[in-house]
């Protein structure tokens, strides 16, 4: 019998294999042509139901080989034991076998429909004649398009015409139907580049564009002839002739590969003058990346007024706003909104009013993805519009649904994380929020869109046009009416999102009995307060969030899923009870729970996540009044746990000694990524005896070289460990509530810093060199903090002095500095800072300073609450300013300022700008973008009004624009100097009788 099976398979995978080369031929006209739509759709579903026999097969024979016979009392028992599992088996083998043949016939029939619609295979796919192709692109500028890129532009055109040698390639890169063609068009047609150029050459390199057919364009263009040459040798040689002691532009427009750069125009472009350039667009910014790019500008989506003007152009034949019916604007704002900003999403709906149809610009970003991208980019369709998605969360349920395999050295999840940033290149995921704790991701609706349209069928029930059922294999259910609807199907991912309530006693048992096939399932938000047994019927599971609910208790049959991976109980306050054979879930490799730990945690060895490990209280703290907590286990747990990548370790107040810290073999973590190590407050500092305690088991605690990412949450010791300036991958480090260390270590030796907080600290009164290169002197030929972007100080309350004199090269890199609630600090170390040459952002918030200047590449100032702060001086690139309660600030006659866009002064408490902030005015550089925002008490905007006398306005009419508004936003006052504007809503003056 299981010989017969097996030849059934072998036969199987060979009509598989064979079908699989018409794919990519398939897929492009299957947009087009809903016949090959059809039939690969139901390819796909002969397809799932393969995987669903293999993954039976597989788990009854499994199942046939971990059987326990014996258990039984006696031989006879065995024995009846075992013929009864091998009869199971058998009778299943058979059931398996019938299973396949049926696919073999529905295969047969595949086979017929393929020649039927004439498909060919990809190998011999015609490039240039694929039905699918882009329009080519020309350097011609269409005036009605260019909305909202001028600044962008200008930009561009500045780094293109003063760049001197060195590197000379530039990117812009966004998602399909973006603007970027647009841009590049404005600023291949900018004047400024005309004059700087001496030739100027725009080549179309889509996807299909043969490398000689570039060659010969740029030759072609440049001013040379061609010929009959076709080797690229030859061609190679002319093109290096004609363009050789020429200053050019060379831009390639809509790259998808970086192939043809590598293959032909980067030795020889690299070879021709050094005031040359090469200018890229492309979706894919891994492409910038490797062609060297010296800039990447990543195109951002229009302004709500932007997209207005594209719509009311695309809709209106070219016309304006003003030429659109009054009944229509609210109708057309609408779509403004719904389109996001997308030019495309604009253009296509506004075409669709004109009867313009749709371009295929997003088609061909889904054509171009490589088959195991395609999988994983139509899976985000599941979650709703508008959805952000965590990267963590997402890509486990890849690796649940078998999108991701593992791969020599490479782990499935670094695997999986490689795809997603893979889509993310491709612009066809919007990067919401990104730190090295986590990304968030949204799909633009249009992306969205095109995605569900090509899972029809799959991600919903349907119905193809000869009436037989496509049976979908993934749902996401928002309703309580969707879940009621639920059938029997073979579904490997069920999603909820949105407050569902469920009757647990009968939906969701009658609904686990139809999910045999679930791979993951998402009961996370939904109001449920237990799991039903069924639940351990689910063989195939292998993801399970039921986070944020009012689960109690784990029932003792969730221990069958021998499957499962991935389990999140966040957010269950009520959580009390895991059962008891929790260990039984050896497959378990991420674990993410609050408030109990199971028992024998050890032996689960695959662990790759464990949130949160809890420190049993077994002693009473010798020392100190630190607080009890009975619940936890004992730290030595965690010494066999070697592959763990993301570890929470809460209450480490309780461990005894740092002989018993050294158990938990921190240092043997080599895949250890992320670590939180966290020590309840303490009410008062603890005692001599405690101290030396608690730093001996941080000092065991310190975490491997491979840590990236270390949070340090209430550590009560006075010194940090010495291991932490010897962590050579640090990227993220966050000190909280250390309040009794005294010294900061010397961190700017760590070469990989990027982010670096320290908060809450009381002892803390200097920082000087040793912060900086340990020792007072500099280590190597290295500056100190090489790569720290962002650098924060909170609740500094200790802190006086921060020096300031050195002379070695220190935060080359850092962007952003933010100070807050250090009030005891008069100065920032401003020959310090000057070494910052990339820092852009200030922030300082209840902060005690005096004056700030000299940081002339700040270019946004915040200032809040500084009641010492008196004046500004030398702030040369200062584009924002935001000023929030701070009295004595009156002087800036000497900012500097050449490009201030943006002041933004702020007073709650008082009625009135203080006199001295006006005359700060006074000494403020306007241009024709500066804009003054006021926010404040209807009286202080009264106080701006020419109308009432307001003896503000004398100052604030040489501003371009002026917008003063209450905080409530209830009322407001604006003026536009250029057309003599001025709106306002105020109330009118009460007159009190006399």
């Amino acid at each position: 019998m299981l010989c017969g099976v097996k030849d059934e398979f072998k036969k199987l995978k060979g009509k598989l294999n064979g079908i699989q080369y018409f794919l990519e031929d398939a897929e492009i006209k299957g947009f087009q042509d809903g016949a090959v739509r059809r039939w690969l759709d139901k390819l796909k579903d002969i397809v799932y139901d393969i995987e669903e026999i293999i993954n039976d097969f597989s788990l009854r024979i499994d199942k046939s080989r971990t059987s326990n016979v014996h258990g039984s009392s006696s031989s006879f028992e065995k024995a009846k034991s075992f013929i009864s599992q091998k009869m199971k088996v058998i009778y299943h083998l058979h059931k398996i076998g019938k299973r396949i043949q049926a696919i073999n016939d529905r295969m047969g029939q595949i086979h017929k429909g393929r020649k039927q619609l004439t498909l060919i295979t990809g190998s011999v796919l015609p490039p240039t004649t694929t039905i699918f192709q882009r329009p080519e692109t020309t350097s011609g500028i269409i005036e009605s398009e260019i909305f909202g890129i001028d600044k962008d532009a200008k930009h561009l055109v500045q780094l293109l015409t003063n760049k001197d040698g060195g590197d000379r390639v530039f990117a812009v890169v966004g998602m399909g139907g973006i603007g970027k063609t647009t841009l590049a068009q404005k600023i291949y047609n900018n004047g400024r580049i005309q004059s700087h150029f001496q030739k100027r050459i725009w080549v179309c390199v889509s996807k299909y564009v043969h490398e000689i057919d570039v060659l010969k364009e740029i030759i072609t263009q440049a001013g040379g002839q061609c010929g009959e040459d076709r080797s690229k040798e030859a061609l190679t040689s002319k093109m290096k002739s004609v363009l050789s002691g020429k200053r050019f532009l060379l831009v390639l427009d809509d790259l998808w590969s970086d192939q043809v750069w590598k293959d032909c125009l980067r030795v020889p472009l690299h070879d021709s003058t050094s005031d040359s350039m090469v200018l890229i667009t492309t979706r894919n910014g891994e492409i910038a990346t490797q062609m060297g790019a010296a800039y990447t500008h990543e195109m951002g989506v229009l302004s709500d007024d932007d997209a207005w003007s594209v719509l009311c152009k695309v809709a209106n034949q070219g016309g304006n706003a003003r030429n659109i019916d009054q009944s229509m604007e609210e109708v057309g704002m609408k779509i403004v909104k719904k389109c996001k900003g997308l030019p495309l999403a604009i253009k296509v709906i506004g075409g669709v009013l004109m009867g313009k149809g749709i371009a295929p610009e997003l088609q061909l970003s889904y054509i171009d993805l490589p088959p195991y991208l395609k999988p994983c980019f139509l899976y985000c369709s599941l979650f709703p519009e508008d959805y952000e998605i965590s990267q963590t969360e997402l890509t486990r349920m890849w690796i649940a649904e078998g999108f991701v395999k593992e791969d020599g050295d490479s782990s499935m999840e670094d695997r999986a994380e490689m795809y997603h940033q893979e889509l993310v290149a491709r612009s066809l995921l919007q990067v919401v929020y990104y730190d090295p704790l986590e990304m968030v991701c949204k799909m633009h609706d249009l992306v969205r869109e095109m995605a569900i349209s090509l899972t029809e069928g799959f991600h919903s029930p349907q119905q193809d046009s000869e009436g037989a059922s496509l049976k979908p294999r993934r749902l996401s259910i928002s309703t309580a009416e969707q879940f009621k609807e639920l059938k029997e199907m073979p579904l490997r991912s069920l999603l909820f999102f949105g407050d569902i309530e469920i009757r647990i006693s009968i939906d969701l048992s009658q609904i686990f009995v139809k999910l045999k096939y679930i791979r993951v399932l998402n009961l996370s938000h939904i109001s449920i307060d237990r799991l039903p047994d069924a639940i351990g019927k689910l063989a195939q599971l292998r993801y399970l969030d039921i986070s944020h609910t009012r689960i109690t208790e784990l029932p003792d049959s969730l221990c069958n899923l021998e499957y499962l991976q991935t389990l999140l109980l966040q957010k269950c306050p009520k959580f009390t009870k895991l059962p008891t054979d929790f260990r039984r879930l050896q497959a378990l490799r991420h674990l993410i729970i609050e408030n109990v730990m199971p028992a024998g945690i050890r032996q689960l060895t695959h662990l790759q996540t464990l949130k949160t490990f809890k420190i049993h209280n077994n002693h009473h703290n010798d020392g100190g009044e630190g607080p009890h907590d009975d619940d936890g286990c004992n730290i030595n747990e965690l010494g066999l746990l070697s592959q763990l990548r993301y570890l929470v370790i809460e209450d480490l107040q309780n461990v005894r000694s740092g002989a018993e810290a050294k158990k938990a073999a921190m240092q043997d973590k080599t895949h250890l990524r992320n670590l939180r190590l966290v020590w309840n407050t303490w009410e008062s500092p603890p005692d001599e005896r405690a101290m030396m305690r608690l730093e001996e088991v941080f000092e065991e605690l310190c975490p491997p070289s491979s840590i990236q990412v270390l949070l340090v949450n209430g550590f009560p010791g006075r010194e940090l460990p010495r291991r932490m300036t010897s962590l050579q991958n640090l990227i993220h480090l966050v000190m909280n509530h250390v309040h009794y260390l005294q010294q900061l270590p010397s961190l700017g030796l760590l070469p990989q810093l990027k982010q670096l907080y320290i908060n809450f600290n009381d002892a803390i009164k200097i920082i000087g060199s040793e912060f900086m290169f340990g020792g007072g002197g500099r280590r190597g030929g290295g500056g100190a903090f090489p790569k720290l972007e962002v650098l924060e100080f909170t609740e500094m309350n200790g802190w006086e002095e921060w020096r300031d004199g050195m002379e070695q090269p220190i935060l080359p890199r850092l962007t952003s500095l933010k100070l807050f609630e250090c009030p005891k600090l008069r100065s920032l170390p401003m020959s310090l800072l000057r070494h910052a040459t990339n820092l852009t952002h200030l922030q300082l918030y209840k902060v005690g300073v005096e004056d700030i200047g000299g940081l002339v590449h700040v270019r946004e100032l915040k200032l809040l609450f500084c009641d010492n702060l008196e004046s500004l001086w030398k702030l040369p690139a200062l584009e924002s300013l935001k000023v929030q309660y701070c009295p004595s600030l009156e002087d800036t006659t000497n900012l500097g300022v050449a490009s201030l866009t943006h002041i933004n002064l702020d007073y709650f408490e008082d009625d009135c700008l203080p006199g001295n902030n006006i005359e700060a005015l006074k000494g403020v550089n306007v241009t024709d973008e500066t804009r003054l925002v006021i926010e404040g008490s209807i009286e202080l905007i009264r106080k701006c009004i020419p109308e009432l006398n307001g003896p503000y306005w004398p100052t604030i009419q040489r501003f371009p624009q002026v917008h003063a508004t209450t905080y409530t936003g209830d009322y407001f006052f604006s003026y536009t100097k250029s057309t003599s504007e001025f709106k306002n809503n105020l109330p009118p003056l009460e007159v009190n009788a006399e």
